[in-house]
């Protein structure tokens, strides 16, 4: 946990998609733990830039990718109602998780972390944990968790974590 602390945890892309996709087994859990965390003052959550910048373009295009193999077509209404999805989806990400920026530090940062796990966007997430000096990566990635050496954990692991649980203490990246 952090010397002040609190348990930072970075929450990935793909985590943010089970929570607002709700077609995932995984979403029940990420529910939850998010929840957790919005009631603890112990908890601190957060998103990188790019994470909301992915949500937001993933959420409508998977609305747009939806409404045309229904109709056929994409409706301005259709389209209107797929943005303005994506749209309350950033701002529950900014109501719940403290946005972690994305910079040149981090592109930096990436081509360290290279060397463990090759796949630049995982790496610059990596990057971001390093700058921000979270506790864990919560991801469902489960080859960047392998590469990670306990600091990616999954849902049911971060679950355990701020439920009390043991999950092994790992530093920061």
């Amino acid at each position: 946990m952090s010397t002040e602390g609190v348990l930072k945890l970075l929450i990935d892309t793909n985590v943010w998609m089970d929570y607002f996709s709700g077609r995932s087994d995984r979403t029940a859990n990420v529910v939850h733990l998010i929840e957790i965390a919005d009631a603890s003052e112990q908890i601190a959550l957060f998103a990188s830039s790019l994470s909301v910048k992915d949500v937001s373009y993933l959420v409508s295009a998977a609305i747009k990718r939806e409404c045309r193999r229904k109709n056929g077509l994409l409706s301005d209404s259709a389209i209107a109602a797929a943005d303005e999805t994506a749209w309350a989806c950033i701002r529950q990400m900014r109501e719940l998780a403290l946005i972690a920026p994305v910079g040149a530090d981090e592109v930096f940062d990436s081509f360290v972390f290279r060397h463990h796990h090759n796949d630049f966007e995982d790496d610059l997430m990596l990057g971001v944990a390093n700058r921000i000096d979270v506790d864990y990566v919560v991801t469902e990635d489960k080859n960047l968790i392998k590469h990670t050496n306990g600091v990616c954990i999954n849902v049911d692991q971060a679950l355990r974590l701020v439920e009390g649980s043991n999950v092994s203490s790992a530093r920061p990246v």
